[in-house]
């Protein structure tokens, strides 16, 4: 996998409450903002810990406006819980449908039920992810 990092929005960003990702993508125009094929991976960086049953659910929005002021929510993941947020596991690899994106794309984390004392996220665009291949022929 390849990263760019103008298409990074979050490098090892600190969730413990509700928050939006510490970047945002301008493709300068709707429908131009990913390529076909281009895929959204959320991994977690560093362990989240919690005292309280807190969860945690991951958006990937976009907008016309930089504001993010009338959201699009493009997905919407399942609600992780503590025990599933451990370093390096990925919560969200998905293909982007390209032709829904407006100009302007974040990722918005949601903390439910409680909150988290620690944990971090990466938060990337890829054209692909990560692939075993079988080299016994």
């Amino acid at each position: 996998m390849i990263i760019d990092s103008l298409l990074v929005l979050s490098d090892a960003q600190a969730v413990t409450v509700t928050v939006a990702s510490t970047s945002h993508i301008d493709g300068l125009a709707a429908a131009d903002a990913v390529a076909p094929g281009a895929r959204l991976k959320v991994q977690v960086n560093t362990l989240f810990v919690t005292a309280d049953a807190a969860t945690l659910t991951v958006k990937l929005e976009c907008d016309s406006d930089s504001a993010f002021g009338s959201v699009k929510t493009l997905y919407t993941s399942s609600a992780f819980a503590a025990s599933a947020l451990a370093a390096g596991q990925v919560l969200v690899d998905i293909q982007i449908p390209p032709q829904l994106v407006e100009r302007y794309i974040r990722v918005y984390y949601t903390v439910g039920v409680g909150s988290f004392s620690a944990g971090k996220v990466d938060a990337r665009i890829v054209l692909d992810t990560n692939k075993t291949m079988d080299k016994q022929l």
